[in-house]
């Protein structure tokens, strides 16, 4: 069983975004109304119970970040064409970032990073993106979109072409994979639920 002060938090986090709504309190128990001396002696426990709201329900049907779920419900009540770009936003947002830090020459994607701090700043490319990480995000996963469109009138392979674009931008091919199952899965869901 979780903790007592995380299912707080949690059920703060729920009620500060409207996912559920706290009830007034009423009397632990009703049986001191049919006792006859109900009027020298009353109950004076209380118990404060939640309901889930209408758009707790919807929130709950997402796998993903209650925040980024309201994210899209907002989306599509707001204009129901916004969705699929709230979707792809969630999607971009919900992993983890796609940028891998600048490789020295003859270095290996999947060479193992032993020395070094592997977060440094110096390692990190900057230049990604001047006003938004999330901006650099939805660049980078267009581009790799793109780029799997192109490879299918190409002579190389789906994958061939993947690797070399992420190879060639310091891009992690299965962050972006994992962006488009998420965003994929997202549109089914979305698409069920906002039908």
């Amino acid at each position: 069983t979780p903790p007592s002060t995380v299912l707080s938090k949690a059920l703060s986090l729920l009620i500060n975004l409207g996912a559920m709504k706290l009830v007034e309190t009423r009397p632990a128990s009703l049986a001191w109304l049919s006792q006859p001396d109900r009027g020298k002696k009353q109950k004076t426990e209380l118990v404060a119970s939640n309901v889930v709201t209408s758009l707790g329900i919807i929130i709950s049907k997402f796998p993903i970040n209650p925040r980024y779920a309201k994210i899209l419900s907002i989306a599509h009540k707001t204009s129901p064409t916004m969705l699929s770009y709230a979707i792809l936003l969630v999607a971009v947002m919900s992993e983890r970032s796609p940028f891998l830090p600048k490789r020295q020459p003859g270095e290996n994607e999947d060479d193992e990073r032993t020395g070094g701090d592997y977060n440094s700043i110096d390692s990190i490319d900057l230049s990604v993106h001047n006003t938004s990480d999330v901006l650099a995000r939805l660049r980078a996963f267009g581009s790799y979109l793109y780029t799997t469109k192109v490879a299918k009138s190409k002579t190389q392979t789906e994958v061939e072409m993947q690797k070399t674009f992420c190879s060639s931008h310091f891009l992690h091919r299965d962050t972006l994979e994992k962006v488009r199952d998420l965003r994929r899965q997202l549109a089914v869901v979305g698409k069920i639920q906002f039908a």
